[in-house]
């Protein structure tokens, strides 16, 4: 073999390791959401008390799929009653979604404690975001 076919056949293995690398990006990010208020008001005093099953974390997923430019998947029911598909960042979204599946889905109405599991996927052509969030579910019980 001439040295022109040994570097063709090795610009095609360097072609095919790069496209490899490039498309199978992905990281996941773990955090914990600890609760401030952002205004202080005042209401009046609300005689309740919550009810917290310790035994059993309760879960939530939400999913997120784009090809190119083209959204595949987007959850539709959301945590917040402020949430418009342009009001927050997806990653918000996404959260808000996890949180009223783990509530919707266990019957409770509280979910206290939260912690967010968020796992990207990204390829050249793709994206898949995967919002996880496990905590304790409450009740209210009015006085």
């Amino acid at each position: 073999m001439n040295n022109f076919a040994i570097m063709k056949k090795l610009n095609y293995l360097l072609i095919v390791f790069s496209a490899i690398i490039i498309s199978s990006c992905g990281y996941t990010k773990s955090t914990v959401n600890t609760l401030y208020p952002k205004y202080h008001f005042e209401v009046d005093t609300i005689h309740s008390k919550i009810i917290v099953n310790k035994q059993k974390k309760i879960e939530g997923t939400a999913v997120y799929e784009s090809v190119l430019i083209f959204t595949t998947a987007m959850p539709s029911n959301f945590a917040d009653n402020d949430i418009t598909p342009f009001s927050k960042d997806l990653i918000s979204q996404l959260k808000s979604a996890a949180v009223w599946d783990a509530v919707n889905n266990n019957n409770v109405e509280l979910l206290l404690y939260p912690k967010f599991n968020i796992i990207v996927k990204e390829t050249l052509f793709t994206k898949k975001i995967i919002v996880k969030v496990e905590g304790y579910g409450g009740t209210v019980q009015l006085k």
